[in-house]
């Protein structure tokens, strides 16, 4: 036990003087009278309260199920459902287009003339460079 009360003096020396010191006051403030609080509620009792509230509170900000995880899951679904909307615009335009080309011949002749340079008889075709 000395070489422990030793020890302890030669920390209340150094930098952590001002730690200690607040530790020794708040055990000497859980210990004082009997323990409680004007209305009876132990103290330690309060204090567990107050740290498990705080603990809650920053869980529910940064946990994995947390507010800051949900906006960021949240945006990401946004941004999915985007997508989704852009992908059935997309089919739908290539399932028009399918259907065009199987069923309308002037469909099939455009698409010919446009990506091929294909032409009628007695057409000429003029390609310009793309720029």
């Amino acid at each position: 036990m000395k070489v422990l009360q030793g020890w302890m003096s030669k920390l209340r020396q150094g930098r952590i003087a001002p730690v200690i010191e607040r530790w020794d006051q708040l055990r000497s403030w859980l210990s004082e009278d009997d323990g409680t609080w004007n209305d009876g509620a132990p103290r330690p009792f309060i204090l567990f309260l107050a740290l498990f509230g705080t603990a809650m509170v920053a869980i529910s900000l940064f946990g994995d199920q947390g507010l800051f995880a949900y906006r960021s899951l949240y945006g990401q679904s946004r941004q999915l459902r985007r997508e989704v909307t852009e992908l059935e615009a997309r089919e739908d335009y290539l399932t028009r287009q399918i259907h065009a080309l199987r069923s309308d011949p002037a469909a099939i002749e455009k698409l010919a003339r446009q990506k091929f340079g294909y032409a009628k008889p007695g057409e000429i075709v003029i390609q310009l460079p793309k720029p």
